[in-house]
């Protein structure tokens, strides 16, 4: 079977029942993703879990359930485009998120690992970082052992 496209981003092969059916079996045994970095917009703090750790919560799981994914860039005509490409059991599920090129390497970089982030989190339905509608007391702090004079400060707790 061809592509089906079920939107202008998203894409089937194949027949997915037996795909989508592993997903959820590898979801079952995602953990929860550790939120370790801090972070600051204006005048808000926040934590969340960088992109190697969301990436590092999945694959293993999808593995051992016959699935496969990669997350390759590419441009679709002045965009730059990362899909998210998730395969196994004959089928495969791509999901393409386009944005702006930016001529510095270290914007474009910057901004190509959010999105990868933020197309893991929803496309495995995992919770990266606190949402704007989260309740002000869901604010975590990063666990962080300082060493000061070779002793260990204690992990840091909720503010």
């Amino acid at each position: 079977m061809s592509d089906t496209p079920t939107s202008d981003n998203l894409f089937l092969m194949g027949d997915p029942n037996k795909l989508y059916e592993a997903i959820g079996k590898a979801s079952v045994n995602f953990p929860d993703v550790p939120k370790p970095q801090a972070g600051q917009f204006g005048n808000q703090k926040f934590v969340y879990a960088p992109y190697h750790v969301i990436r590092k919560c999945v694959l293993k799981h999808l593995a051992e359930q016959g699935v496969s994914m990669i997350q390759p860039f590419h441009t679709v005509g002045d965009k730059a485009a990362v899909s998210l490409i998730v395969s196994g059991h004959g089928a495969s599920i791509t999901s393409r998120m386009l944005f702006p090129i930016d001529k510095n390497v270290q914007i474009f970089g910057k901004e190509s690992t959010y999105f990868r982030r933020y197309q893991l989190q929803a496309f495995f339905c995992l919770e990266g970082d606190q949402d704007a509608d989260d309740p002000d007391d869901a604010v975590e702090t990063p666990a962080k052992v300082v060493k000061t004079n070779g002793s260990a400060s204690k992990p840091a707790n909720k503010p």
